[in-house]
């Protein structure tokens, strides 16, 4: 049987529709994390050392605790928060975030004696104060030394299309609760950002099957043979220089699927198709 060569765009007036997965990966960084251990000491705010740019007691005003204490999610520690006579922002921490999608903010709570209209507030501030969570009197334990198993994890998605990410964003926490006896417990805080990797190079081909091009890809005096289709999808590119592609079995295609991002094939000098 003669060998055919076709080339052949998908399209509406065909009634064929190819729909193109591209698979894109996304890398973690963490950005902050506050697991209380590295706290210098027991006194308010470590004595002065927490990994927190901004950590205030309100001294005068809501003269507010805020130590580290053995009712820990994780580790030895947990942060206790407690006498809050107003609202105080206690906690600051800036975030870079321009380079980044998205943000996970994550972390472990848990409360005892809270009082209606006390609470541990969570902000995140993009110019705007955004509220992201609070633990008030419903998140009330039975027991002022909570166990590991008394901690509520929970974790926030946050992205740039909804957040005003900048080089200043910040996190904070506000804390109201006028008791020695209210008492708020929070652990293992972090923030990672989030950022999409390169899609993944398929410029080469395996050497058998298909092939799918999603890329502006070159070759230069390379010769490829061929024994699947070849797919130029989601923009792709194929510029060949001196570059020959051989189809070595029936019935084989060229396919454009993505007209409209101009996928295109492009033959220079002595590049050839068989």
């Amino acid at each position: 049987m003669k060998k055919q060569k076709q080339i052949l765009v998908f399209g509406i007036l065909l009634g064929i529709l190819i729909i193109s997965v591209i698979l894109v990966l996304a890398s973690e960084t963490q950005l902050f994390y506050d697991d209380v251990e590295s706290w210098g000491d027991d006194t308010n705010c470590g004595g002065g050392t927490t990994p927190w740019d901004v950590c205030d007691i309100c001294s005068g005003t809501s003269n507010g605790d805020l130590t580290r204490h053995t009712s820990e999610y994780e580790g030895t520690y947990a942060m206790e928060a407690d006498d809050f006579d107003g609202d105080c922002e206690a906690l600051k921490q800036t975030l870079d975030l321009r380079d980044y999608e998205s943000i996970n903010i994550s972390f472990c709570f848990t409360a005892y004696g809270v009082d209606a209209g006390e609470y541990a507030r969570l902000y995140f501030n993009d110019g705007s104060s955004n509220l992201i969570k609070e633990i008030n009197s419903t998140h009330n334990q039975l027991d002022a030394t909570p166990d590991p198993e008394d901690y509520v994890c929970v974790e926030f998605a946050l992205d740039n299309s909804t957040y005003n990410f900048q080089q200043y964003n910040n996190v904070t926490w506000n804390f109201n609760m006028d008791g020695a006896s209210d008492l708020i417990f929070i652990d293992a805080f972090e923030v990672k950002g989030i950022q999409p990797d390169a899609p993944v190079d398929v410029c080469n081909y395996s050497g058998s099957g298909n092939w799918e091009v999603s890329h502006n890809c070159n070759y230069t005096n390379q010769d490829f043979v061929i024994d699947g289709n070849l797919s130029i999808t989601s923009g792709g590119t194929m510029n060949l220089i001196n570059t020959t592609l051989t189809f070595n079995s029936s019935n084989q295609w060229i396919i454009f699927d993505n007209v409209a991002d101009e996928n295109k094939m492009i033959l220079n000098g002595t590049s050839r198709i068989n």
